[in-house]
């Protein structure tokens, strides 16, 4: 099943994003150790700690991000609660399952190939076909001995995100081969910290994306005794197939029903999001973790803001045309305030070599990137554009 468009049949928007460049003159990967502070307390915490900052660093750079990315995409559960469709096929005591899905039988290797099957065709789309994304997903379960709660809020120590990994990967390591995948995705069992609206499930897991750096604090906190996690394949050198990324993502976001919100927000915009912050993009939002955000960031214009949620998860904006631009599926052309005449701006959905995104300098370290998009252009309500224009 594919997702429905982000906007209404035929809607054309302009959208103006002003990029800021620069910290005082200088680019944001200068930026060192002693400026964090500040420049956190300026506004960039966002492009600072979300994410890779060496996969961002190299997209400031100037490399683009890579045109595929292999995915194995493993599943776990708990000693607490299990994936949808599981209970009473795994031996235990476990309380009854408190979601339920009417299109899905279980939640299984599947459910959840077609819903990564959209985050693929999201991707292709939004990327003018210049990225695929390649993911298999095994049929096992690692039933994790652990509750929920060890991982999600484990007493006096908090998230543990890698330990989490760790557990899976020895579960399913042994049955699963790694080769040509350096990319883990793990869903787990049950919603993420981050729809409880209510706040009244801190034993949630919030969704996550570990990259290299993650790892090394893992090292240096103990939990790793190298920056990486090792698998027991040997690639084509003879070498340990290593782990150095991983997603853990929820098995849905069903829950807190409240006035006004339904409650059952879909899990494409989430996943679309993590594979983002993989590629290096720019996180543009605020998630505080507690009480309401300090601000909306870019809003729903972007899938790195709050385009994750939009039509309730299941129908995510476009990443920004910024964000765009950094992994190398656009190239802007140079307006000159002062030139006169006309030029032309193509759909982003149509992407044309010299016409789909526009630059207009404001400023020795500013400018305004304009992005046309033409949503759902053909009204079938698809990820896809058919016609001509």
């Amino acid at each position: 099943m594919k997702p429905a468009r982000n906007f209404v049949s035929g809607l054309l928007i302009l959208i103006c994003l002003v990029t800021v460049a620069s910290a005082g003159g200088r680019s944001i990967q200068d930026v060192d150790a002693a400026e964090r502070g500040v420049l956190m307390k300026a506004g960039f915490k966002a492009l600072l700690d979300d994410g890779s900052a060496s996969l961002r660093a190299a997209r400031f750079k100037g490399e683009s991000a890579p045109d595929s990315l292999g995915l194995i995409v493993l599943m776990c559960d708990f000693s607490d609660s299990l994936l949808y469709g599981r209970h009473g096929h795994v031996d235990g005591n476990y309380p009854d399952p408190l979601q339920s899905d009417w299109m899905y039988a279980a939640h299984d290797s599947i459910y959840f190939s077609h819903l990564m099957g959209d985050v693929r065709d999201y991707f292709h789309d939004v990327s003018g076909g210049a990225f695929e994304l390649d993911y298999r997903i095994p049929d096992r379960v690692a039933n994790l001995p652990r509750p929920m709660s060890y991982y999600g809020n484990h007493p006096g120590v908090g998230e543990q995100p890698v330990e989490l990994a760790l557990d899976v990967l020895d579960a399913l390591d042994p049955h699963i081969d790694f080769r040509g995948y350096d990319t883990i995705a793990i869903v787990h069992a049950g919603a993420g910290e981050e729809t409880d609206i209510l706040g009244d499930s801190p034993e949630q897991i919030y969704t996550t994306y570990i990259g290299p750096e993650d790892l090394e604090a893992a090292v240096e906190e103990g939990l790793l005794e190298f920056p990486w996690l090792e698998t027991n394949d040997v690639d084509g050198a003879g070498e340990p197939v290593r782990i150095d990324h991983v997603l853990i993502l929820p098995e849905n976001e069903y829950q807190d029903p409240i006035e006004g919100i339904g409650g059952n927000f879909g899990s494409v915009g989430v996943y679309c999001f993590e594979v983002g912050l993989r590629l290096g993009m720019l996180s543009l939002t605020d998630f505080t973790p507690a009480g309401y955000p300090d601000s909306q960031g870019i809003g729903q214009f972007g899938l790195m803001g709050y385009g994750l949620f939009s039509g309730a998860g299941i129908i995510p904006s476009h990443p920004c045309a910024f964000n765009k631009m950094l992994m190398g599926w656009l190239e802007p052309y140079e307006v000159r305030p002062d030139d006169a005449g006309f030029y032309s701006l193509y759909p982003s959905e149509y992407p044309a070599a010299d016409s789909t995104l526009a630059r207009v300098g404001i400023g020795p370290s500013e400018y305004w990137l304009l992005e046309y998009r033409l949503q759902d252009p053909d009204g079938n309500v698809d990820f896809s554009f058919t016609g001509d224009l």
